[in-house]
């Protein structure tokens, strides 16, 4: 799309931003696109040969087994954020939960829905922006929304990658049939329409711009002296996807083979020799008597126009092993290549199956590259709690010296090994509060368990939801992580 009312605007003006954000979005949206129809498994092969649709009668649409999905799946489902815990001026030291107002607005804007997708788009495409706005209604939180990388740019401030300089969001408004857009610079917002209706949904080539949008100022004035917005980055913000794209167009090929083999050869071949193609009782040749499946119907066979003896020979079904082993030794590459536990490839690769301890260790690998994104992501929300607290005028957890994002465990434990670990931690002198943490118990949970009565916390193992033993260890499920910023 090329925004003609802003190309000649001086260099940081709103106009200017504008042309260059849309301008880059739109370059990008190709690759936008590929990234997320690799996820989702609706790309269409490059490698596939062109008698595959003379065949079938169609290009493939969809992948046969997509693993490129498994790759972001199985890193998003071990990154479960818990909590923000605060430290600085006004703010008890020590403190042990994570910070009730952060969770309040944490909960409010259903971040622990849409911050999975914050999640899932960063591993895609890289980033993913969410947008903190003022509350709506006095007595509310911030206004958080996760937005589409696809939707918005971001610039930096040159030599940083965590102070904003500028960013544009633009989308279509069905009902109105306009294109619009807000260009967030610090201290205020600027408010642009398109000048025409869209009637196809889309932006078209050459759209141009109007400062203001019907009803509303250009410039609205915010109040913060920053850009609310924030990414979530990837470690270097690099897509998880980029990486897939060539080892499952190999890995797809080698099954598109496979079926064409088994369509063609996976089924024993009978050769009729000597003998004068299969005729009706009029001595007629049977119309598409080669593709004439049921082979039970030939009976008897005519002799040859010599009179030569007839035959039949059967060529044996074609082995598709060839197949399986190369696709065999594919996923065992692109496994180690994505460090994806050999597991879970176990019963195609061949690999012996594993219990718990040979799990864990083959999970070495991919909790390591988990952890590291929980680095990077983890700045990301801190920030966002951060700039919320701004928005809603809590000084105390806005000017934080320290702000921690508290994660759940990315390994997966049986309940008996949670217990073990959790009372040798209690032996070690660790405050209930924390082994609570390391539980998995939410925010609001402990705050429940912390007013709770001593005696309401445990049950006597011999009664039946009655008397308390005061001598029991009350413990939880799952472990605990944090990253600071």
């Amino acid at each position: 799309m090329t925004v003609t009312a802003s190309t000649a605007a001086p260099v940081g003006h709103p106009d200017w931003y504008l042309h260059r954000h849309l301008e880059r979005l739109s370059n990008e949206a190709p690759l936008f696109n590929e990234r997320l129809s690799y996820y989702e498994g609706t790309v269409r092969l490059k490698a596939i040969l062109a008698w595959w649709k003379e065949l079938f009668g169609t290009h493939p649409v969809g992948l046969i087994d997509n693993l490129c999905n498994v790759v972001v799946d199985v890193r998003v489902e071990r990154m479960k954020i818990e909590g923000f815990r605060y430290t600085g001026e006004g703010i008890t030291p020590g403190e042990l939960t994570t910070d009730a107002g952060a969770w309040r607005t944490w909960q409010w804007n259903d971040l622990d829905e849409f911050a999975v997708d914050a999640t899932t788009d960063a591993m895609i495409h890289g980033r993913c922006p969410v947008l903190i706005g003022p509350p709506q209604k006095d007595g509310e939180p911030a206004f958080i929304t996760v937005e589409s990388p696809a939707a918005v740019a971001v610039d930096y401030v040159p030599g940083t990658h965590r102070q904003v300089a500028a960013a544009t969001k633009w989308w279509v408004d069905p009902v109105a049939q306009r294109g619009f857009a807000t260009v967030y610079l610090p201290g205020a917002n600027y408010r642009y329409q398109t000048s025409s209706k869209i009637t196809d949904g889309t932006l078209s080539e050459g759209a141009s711009w109007v400062q203001g949008r019907d009803g509303q100022d250009w410039e609205q004035q915010t109040g913060v002296d920053f850009v609310p917005v924030v990414e979530i980055r990837n470690p270097r913000g690099l897509s998880d996807i980029d990486p897939c794209r060539a080892g499952q167009q190999a890995l797809e090929k080698t099954f598109m083979d496979m079926l064409v083999a088994s369509e063609f050869g996976a089924v024993p071949k009978r050769v009729l020799i000597n003998t004068l193609p299969p005729q009706d009782k009029d001595g007629n040749e049977l119309p598409n008597w080669q593709a004439e499946a049921d082979w039970k119907k030939w009976l008897t066979l005519t002799p040859g126009p010599k009179g030569e003896t007839p035959d039949v020979k059967q060529l044996d079904a074609a082995q598709l092993k060839n197949y399986t082993d190369a696709a065999a030794m594919q996923l065992q590459h692109f496994a180690a290549r994505h460090r994806l536990p050999a597991y879970m490839f176990s019963g195609f690769t061949g690999n012996a199956a594993v219990n718990g301890e040979g799990a864990r260790a083959a999970e070495t690998g991919l909790i390591s590259l988990v952890n590291l994104r929980k680095v990077a992501q983890g700045n990301g929300w801190e920030r966002v709690v951060r700039y919320a607290a701004h928005m809603e005028g809590d000084d105390r957890r806005a000017g934080a010296d320290l702000i921690e994002t508290v994660w759940g465990d990315s390994e997966f434990q049986t309940a008996g090994e949670q217990v073990d670990s959790l009372l040798k931690l209690a032996a070690l002198g660790v405050p209930k509060t924390a082994l609570w943490e390391r539980a998995g118990a939410s925010q609001d949970e402990i705050n429940r368990w912390k007013q709770a009565k001593p005696e309401d916390l445990v049950l006597d193992a011999n009664s039946t939801f009655g008397k308390s033993d005061p001598k029991a260890t009350h413990v939880g499920t799952a472990g605990a992580q944090t990253t600071e910023a």
